[in-house]
């Protein structure tokens, strides 16, 4: 299962070609995990997974597309969506299973 927060790490940082942009407001991030619509899960999630860290690496900021691939019930698409604001925006991408390609067997 510590596959899933790698992949996740993996796939935001080729999103936001974190590596050119810098780091995410140290207060932005925080008030972003602090939203009080977010689940306790979802809080226990966060510190479990040192999230603020990620995030802050990550560089997003206000105004910004962040797609959220594979993002699954979309844990982190809410707290990107609350760090790049009310001028930015979240896709969340997650293909059916009858969509991705199905090896073909002889």
């Amino acid at each position: 299962m510590r596959i899933v927060p790698l992949l996740l790490a993996a796939c935001l940082m080729v999103a936001s070609g974190c590596a050119s942009m810098g780091s995410s407001s140290d207060a932005v991030v925080k008030a972003a995990l602090a939203n009080p619509a977010r689940s306790d899960a979802d809080r226990e999630r966060a510190a479990r997974d040192r999230s603020a860290e990620l995030l802050k690496l990550a560089g997003f900021r206000c105004g910004m597309t962040v797609a959220d691939i594979f993002g699954g019930g979309g844990c982190y698409s809410e707290i990107i969506a609350g760090i790049v604001g009310p001028g930015g925006e979240v896709p969340e991408i997650n293909n059916a299973p009858d969509v991705l390609p199905r090896p073909v067997r002889q």
